[in-house]
């Protein structure tokens, strides 16, 4: 799989909404998906049929969260796009990992972080106002985001 930067192509305005009733992270309001993801563990970083990265939501048990008082990295705004080795199957998500992620949590700023939060990278990526991408053209090394509101 890999990874290519593009200029910002368009706002994308949600909130991320944490759900302690089922465990879920949503978008509100609701996102329009194609079917295609790549997956962090539960969660999906949903994609266009073009493969462009839009949004993220899914299964994140608080009971993972690891504490961490690390946040995001500066991120320039930009767009990303998911090249897979073969093509992606709608409603079946690439896994980003061979392994399960950790899952590091800043309970003062809010920001969920899926992967290594202190990897370096090629590139810095604000997706949306919270949503970020880190990695380079092969690997994805974290996925931040954060959390707007919770739902108890």
């Amino acid at each position: 799989m890999r990874f290519e930067t593009l200029p910002k192509q368009q706002d994308r305005g949600f909130v991320l909404v944490y759900r302690d009733r089922d465990r879920a992270l949503v978008s509100i309001p609701p996102q329009a998906g194609c079917g295609y993801s790549l997956s962090f563990n539960e969660v999906q970083l949903e994609l266009s049929e073009t493969g462009l990265a839009n949004h993220v939501w899914g299964y994140c048990p608080r009971e993972s969260w690891q504490v961490t008082e690390l946040e995001p990295p500066e991120a320039a705004l930009g767009e990303l796009r998911v090249m897979p080795d073969s093509p992606l199957v709608p409603g079946v998500a690439a896994r980003a990992s061979t392994t399960r992620l950790p899952v590091f949590y800043n309970e003062h700023k809010h920001w969920l972080c899926f992967g290594n939060p202190s990897a370096g990278a090629e590139f810095r990526l604000r997706l949306a106002p919270g949503l970020i991408v880190v990695g380079n053209s092969s690997l994805i090394t974290a996925l931040w985001v954060r959390i707007d509101r919770f739902d108890h």
